[in-house]
């Protein structure tokens, strides 16, 4: 499909992404969205973001690219009004160049603690700029744009999972105002309180403001059902002992450090 062809698809639709650190329920916001009408609902679907997220963070064209040649012409075949994708490598390079083209998406961002997120990394052996599923899915301390810390290859693997869970929260503010100043719809909530169903309407209500009240009886029904499993488990328990106070303060004071340095 031509590029110009299926932004003007785009632009007739809702297009609806979520900002997140991953490991905070996405996959559970994506079986959620699916209940609602005339909705399509992805979790890091193909053409996947991982593919170009590495280069894309230096080389913006190569992320413009991968937009106008893959992404967009796979979403724009979906013949759904409101096209939802769940992948916190939205937010690693491709934010930007979509805004470039002139699509602006609306946006979930899917809170969690950051010790939360990073001990979830950790059981999944996947620590930034140290494993190979590291390397894929993560920002690390030397790419570029990140929050900048003092000495990171000194850190422990959790440390480096914390750091990372710090610089997501400030990238999802970062890109939240800049969305919010194009006119975006911008939802903050998690997925733990998604289980309530009163969240679950008011997120709901936000992004299909024309949905009928009848329609709700059915969704709700399915929320029950689904509020009540867990989705994407760590597959394994941490058994190291972690100072978590010490390493934590560790990590904010080297970032601190890296600030003052900086100015």
């Amino acid at each position: 499909m031509p590029t110009e062809t299926a932004i003007e698809r785009l632009r007739e639709k809702q297009l609806v992404f979520s900002l997140s650190a991953g490991r905070t329920g996405s996959e559970y916001l994506t079986r959620l969205m699916a209940l609602m009408p005339d909705t399509a609902s992805f979790h890091e679907p193909e053409p996947a973001f991982q593919r170009q997220m590495r280069p894309a963070l230096r080389n913006p064209e190569l992320a413009r690219k991968f937009l106008t040649d893959y992404k967009l012409p796979a979403r724009a075949m979906v013949d759904k009004g409101t096209i939802v994708e769940t992948s916190h490598l939205f937010s690693k390079g491709f934010v930007e160049p979509l805004l470039d083209l002139g699509l602006v998406p609306s946006v979930v961002n899917l809170h969690r603690d950051a010790r939360a997120v990073a001990l979830s990394y950790l059981t999944r052996y996947t620590i930034p700029a140290r494993t190979r599923y590291g390397w894929t899915f993560l920002l690390q301390p030397d790419d570029p744009g990140v929050l900048p810390i003092a000495g990171w290859r000194d850190l422990s693997d959790y440390q480096l999972c914390f750091w990372y869970a710090l610089e997501t929260e400030r990238r999802i503010d970062f890109y939240s105002r800049m969305l919010r100043d194009r006119g975006a719809l911008v939802v903050d909530t998690s997925a733990q309180a998604l289980n309530a169903q009163d969240e679950f309407v008011r997120v709901g209500r936000l992004l299909k403001p024309a949905m009928e009240d009848t329609e709700w009886g059915r969704i709700l029904k399915a929320h029950t059902e689904l509020s009540g499993k867990r989705h994407n488990a760590n597959p394994r328990e941490i058994e190291e002992r972690i100072d978590f106070e010490r390493e934590e303060k560790e990590v904010r004071e080297r970032v601190e450090q890296a600030d003052v340095n900086q100015s």
